[in-house]
This record gives C-alpha cells, sequence and structure tokens, in this order.
C-alpha cells in the first residue's frame, strides 16, 4: 500500500494541516466488478468480493482512519452497467458509505455525476441526508473565505496527454468566464472528476484539482486505451484556511 500526502501550494504563514479539512471522493463505481463493494453481503446478490474489490475495501477502510470536516461525493458513485436492480444497488452503495465515520452528523455534499449511472438517488439521500436534502449538478462552496467551485465533469476532454494543460485552461476559462461578466468571481479552487487520475494546478491565485478514483480499469477503458487510461486509486483532501489551500492526495496502489 502507497499512500502519498502533503502535494501542493502554501501561502507564507499558515502552519501544516490547520484549516478546514474537505475530503472529495469520486467515482466509486459501485457495482461494477471493478468498483467498491462493502463489508455486508446483499441479500438478492450473494456476491463475494473478486480480489480487486477486496483490495479495494482495504485501502476504503484506510481512507477513513484519518478524519475530515466536510466531505464531498463527487459523481458517479454507483455504475448500472452491471445490476439490473437498482434498489439492490443502492443498498450496496448504502453498505459502502456506511464505512465512513461522520457521516451523518458531518458537513455532507452529493454531487451528480455521469447521468446513466446516477438516475436513482433517493434511497442515498434519505439514508445520509446531504446538505440541502438533494444532489447537486455542480456545487459552489465557500470555506474559510476561500471560493469552491465543484463538479463531476471536466471542462476539456480526456484525449490531451499532457493533464496540466487540462488544469490549466480551466483556470484560463473561469478568468475568461468573469472577464465577460458570466460568473460573478472566479473560483479559488476548482475540482473536476470523471477521468481517473490525480493531477493539481496553482498559481498565485487558483487552485484546480483533478481527482482520482475509486476503482479499477474496467472492460470500457481498456478497449479505449490499455495504456492511456490506467486510474489513479484513492481521494483528494483540500486543507483550506483563509491564508492558503493545500492539496493532499492520499494515493493507493
Amino acid at each position: 500500500m502507497r499512500k502519498v500526502s502533503g502535494v501542493g501550494g502554501r501561502a507564507p504563514g499558515g502552519g501544516r494541516g490547520s484549516g478546514k479539512r474537505i475530503r472529495i471522493v469520486s467515482d466509486l463505481h459501485v457495482g461494477s466488478p471493478v468498483g467498491l463493494l462493502g463489508g455486508r453481503r446483499s441479500k438478492k446478490h450473494a456476491r463475494r468480493r473478486n480480489e480487486l474489490q477486496e483490495r479495494l475495501w482495504e485501502y476504503w477502510k484506510d481512507l477513513w482512519k484519518t478524519p475530515y470536516d466536510i466531505l464531498v461525493l463527487n459523481g458517479d458513485l454507483m455504475d448500472l452497467k452491471y445490476w439490473d436492480d437498482v434498489d439492490e444497488l443502492q443498498v450496496a452503495l448504502i453498505d459502502v458509505l456506511e464505512e465512513v465515520p461522520g457521516i451523518r452528523e458531518k458537513e455532507l455534499y452529493i454531487v451528480e455525476g455521469t447521468k446513466n449511472h446516477e438516475r436513482f438517488f433517493q434511497g442515498v439521500v434519505s439514508e445520509f441526508k446531504p446538505v440541502g436534502g438533494r444532489t447537486f449538478e455542480f456545487l459552489s462552496l465557500s470555506v474559510e473565505g476561500k471560493t469552491l467551485n465543484i463538479a463531476h465533469h471536466p471542462e476539456l476532454g480526456g484525449g490531451t496527454i499532457y493533464p496540466g494543460t487540462v488544469l490549466s485552461k480551466t483556470a484560463l476559462f473561469a478568468r475568461v468566464a468573469y472577464g465577460r461578466g458570466k460568473v460573478v468571481k472566479v473560483p479559488d479552487v476548482i475540482v473536476r472528476s470523471h477521468y481517473h487520475y490525480f493531477a493539481a494546478y496553482q498559481d498565485s491565485s487558483i487552485t484546480v484539482v483533478q481527482t482520482p478514483a475509486f476503482c479499477y480499469q474496467d472492460d470500457y477503458a481498456v478497449k479505449k486505451g490499455l495504456f492511456r487510461f490506467i486510474p489513479d486509486i484513492g481521494a483528494v483532501d483540500l486543507v483550506v484556511s483563509e491564508d492558503r489551500v493545500l492539496v493532499e492526495p492520499r494515493l493507493y496502489e
């Protein structure tokens, strides 16, 4: 198991680890044979975890040994391609999320991902009661004086060979939108998911983060590009205070 933390920039004066810790988890793909499967067995689907799912489950339990203040579930939590019983799939997702300490007490947001994965969420919303009692197409948060914009789908396609290009152009698009009067302000932090890899970009005024996944490479990704779409496994913590944003990826083998 490999964990990496403390990557990213910070402004002078802020102590490491201080501030609000926002944990962003995405792309669990519960229901996929290469996605998370929880500790209990589904009553209708007596499925055992395969080798990859056993490894993911150990990583998932390890992730929550470190506390957090705010939790954002940023899309593609379920995968409808492999289960025909949507109610049971929600039970399987709830089973996975039950492992998360404080999920019913702490500030929780659920952001929608790909529509064909997440048309049915009422059971999960009823169980964990996220802020606002619903899911969000995109999320705007104000934390410690910083503005965060969080959505599942990136602005650019996944074809570029340089991840940094995608992230820096995302920052540029935000500035152009502000210059044209289309948005009230440029966010301090932009978070996107969906492509299953981790990357971060920071300059003097903005942080852009692409989050990893909590699943392995499925048959669709293999067909699209065996070497191109190998995912990063894990989550990202953003430690936000008035004087800096620290990006802490939590990555596993």
